[in-house]
């Protein structure tokens, strides 16, 4: 079964696929949200979370486009690469929990937050490698972005986060 999904992620028109996975993100990030709210859970936080100023189009681009670009440079080209060169690539579930917890370890701004950076950075893996051959580093890229822009526009419509 596990083979037949990945066969067919990685066979599908990249639009569908980057759809698929935004998808899956905000259906975590509500998951997380969900979970936390209906057991009470009150979120440990370690210090503040980005703030972008969502009137200052300087803050806007940065997080919808360079932050994701650094991020996706160093936490799936950088990281798939290293793992290719020491022969890490057989075991492909290390490389997605390596990038994954490294993904997570920058932001770490509350037990939450670090929760969804590791699913998220799994995803953001996963991605990388179903992509191989097919354009993975603007794919990712592009699910990053795609991501950050609809929880900027969630906190912006007070749907989610903070005001």
């Amino acid at each position: 079964m596990v083979k037949n999904i990945y066969d067919y992620l990685s066979s599908i028109n990249v639009f569908l696929f980057i759809l698929i996975n935004i998808f899956i993100l905000l259906a975590v990030m509500l998951f997380m949200n969900g979970f936390m709210d209906v057991f009470n859970i009150t979120d440990i936080e370690f210090s503040e979370g980005p703030n972008v100023n969502k009137t200052d189009v300087y803050d806007i681009f940065l997080s919808i486009l360079i932050v994701p670009l650094i991020e996706t440079l160093i936490f799936q080209k950088f990281i798939f690469w290293i793992c290719c060169k020491i022969g890490l690539i057989n075991k492909l579930w290390v490389v997605i929990l390596l990038s994954s917890i490294l993904f997570a370890s920058t932001h770490f701004y509350s037990v939450g937050y670090i929760i969804c950076g590791i699913l998220a950075g799994a995803i953001f893996m996963s991605a990388y490698i179903l992509r191989r051959g097919k354009q993975p580093l603007l794919t990712v890229l592009s699910i990053h972005s795609l991501f950050n822009l609809i929880v900027l526009l969630l906190s912006i419509f007070n749907i989610y986060g903070d005001s």
